[in-house]
């Protein structure tokens, strides 16, 4: 091989190496990386030739915005934004959503019979105490006021009634209320909730609850419980703050007050301050538990010049499961509560002014089941409670009901409900009457729609009370009463307002 052979081998393996070299000196461009994805915003599709080994940015590392066609900025992502974006506990925001107002009128005007017996009632004059069987009418409206969003709420309500018994009452019996109820987020995870009212009662009726009226519709049998013309107004109030702690857990604090007074001084009035803690677990799950303890003080008035008010003190430690959700495949919503422990009662026998201590069993029980498609429903509910028997007893016993409801919506136009309650008053010491009253109450109704507004109604319902004969009452009051009632008539329900004020999306912190 010649000298020139040999140079020009030495000078291809040259420029071969110093090539090799370049190029790996040169910088390598940097592979495509997905854009961060904008909730508000659909995911898009990587297209067709982009590498199948592509890897995602590193933490905390912000890429470029990408370069669209005609010079159009890329999207960037909102969460990206968020310099605490994935550090633990960081508060995440709230949509109020749109604001929405309702402004509701319903009333009602009913007329029957009431078939009525119990014992000799005492006469003042030449009016009777009890009332008695014959005619018996009411009419009764209510307004309703409803503003709010997620994040806060408020309801406003005014009501009347007007009940009629021309064979007991010498003209008709006024009574009515007003309510306001309110709920508020305070902050991410802290949510306030208040409640207050106050109601003018005509009738005396044993199934009222400490400090709260009317309850004509409240509960069953209680329309038919007004027994002696006796008025009273009823007072009360709530407040609670709920604290979510985490997804599993929450507590509650809560203060009530309520209070009954009565015009005359045979009649005792009753009040009551009670403030409790609850703590959930399981918070967000369909298995909940619950642990509960509440504290109460309630006083009844002196019936007798020669005895002394009674003040009743009460601790109550509970706690028990929750359930709620579907089962089988129909979907039916089902419900099921329930609290067991006991209650420590420091109270004062009336007639002797004897100071006690007992450990008394308490607890409540909820099972509530409804339809998937809502047609169906049914409710029964246990509760024990201590509680003077309303109006008529200084003294307190332990308060059990049983309450049950059923509603069926046959057709279209046609629902039905039926509904019952009974409950006794026993002492929750060997020291007084060991069983002082039960109460029995029922109803079943019968709407038929007739317009998309206005529907009528039919309905029967009865009532049974029984007083141990050693309770003493005020003179008029009947220890054993029976009553039955037969009601038709009209109601109607008219939407005033109803829209939205504003479609707000302000996120609060």
């Amino acid at each position: 091989m010649t000298s020139m052979g040999r140079a020009a081998i030495l000078l291809s393996m040259l420029l071969t190496a110093v090539s090799a070299d370049a190029r790996a000196q040169a910088p390598v461009p940097p592979r495509p990386q997905p854009q961060p994805v904008d909730p508000a915003q659909p995911a898009e599709q990587a297209p067709a030739d982009a590498p199948a080994d592509a890897q995602p940015p590193e933490t905390g590392q912000q890429e470029p915005a990408r370069q669209g066609r005609g010079g159009r900025q890329g999207r960037v992502s909102r969460r990206a934004a968020s310099s605490d974006a994935g550090r633990p506990g960081a508060r995440q925001s709230r949509v109020a959503g749109p604001t929405r107002q309702s402004l509701t009128f319903s009333a009602s005007a009913l007329g029957g019979y009431d078939d009525n017996s119990g014992t000799p009632a005492a006469v003042v004059g030449d009016q009777p105490i009890l009332t008695e069987s014959g005619p018996a009418g009411s009419l009764d409206g209510a307004l309703t006021y409803h503003r709010g969003n997620n994040l806060r709420s408020w309801q406003a309500e005014t009501n009347g009634v007007v009940m009629s018994y021309p064979a007991y009452l010498t003209g008709p019996a006024a009574g009515g209320g007003a309510s306001l109820t309110g709920s508020m987020a305070l902050g991410r995870t802290t949510t306030a909730d208040v409640t207050g009212r106050v109601a003018y009662e005509p009738l005396l009726n044993v199934l009222s609850p400490v400090g709260i009226g009317p309850v004509t519709d409240a509960q069953p049998g209680a329309s038919l419980a007004g027994l002696v013309d006796q008025a009273s107004i009823g007072v009360n109030g709530l407040v609670s703050v709920e604290q979510e702690m985490g997804h599993r857990a929450a507590t509650t604090f809560i203060y009530e007050r309520a209070q009954r007074y009565y015009g005359e001084e045979s009649y005792a009035d009753n009040g009551s301050d009670s403030i409790g803690i609850t703590q959930h677990l399981g918070y967000k799950t369909r298995v909940r538990g619950r642990v509960e303890y509440r504290y109460s003080r309630m006083e009844t008035s002196a019936l007798t010049a020669d005895t002394a008010a009674i003040t009743t003190y009460t601790h109550r430690i509970e706690g028990g499961p929750d359930y709620s959700g579907e089962v089988g495949r129909s979907r039916t919503q089902l419900t099921l509560q329930a609290l067991f422990g006991a209650t420590r009662v420091e109270s004062t026998v009336a007639e002797t002014s004897q100071l006690y201590t007992s450990w008394v069993p308490s607890g409540s029980a909820t099972f509530r089941v409804s339809s998937s498609t809502g047609t169906t429903s049914a409710e029964v509910s246990y509760r024990r409670d201590f509680a003077p028997f309303q109006g008529i007893t200084a003294n307190v016993y332990t308060n059990d009901a049983l309450s049950a409801s059923l509603s069926r919506q046959i057709a279209s136009r046609l629902e039905t409900r039926f509904e019952a309650i009974y409950t006794t008053w026993n002492s929750p010491t060997g020291l007084t009457t060991s069983n002082a009253s039960d109460v029995f109450g029922g109803r079943a109704t019968a709407n038929i729609r007739l317009t998309s507004t206005l529907a009528a109604t039919v309905s029967y319902g009865c009532y049974r009370q029984r007083l141990d004969e050693t309770v003493e009452v005020p003179i008029g009051f009947p220890a054993h009463y029976d009553r039955s009632a037969f009601r038709v008539g009209l109601s109607v329900r008219l939407p005033i307002i109803g829209s939205t004020m504003r479609a707000s999306q302000r996120k609060t912190p």
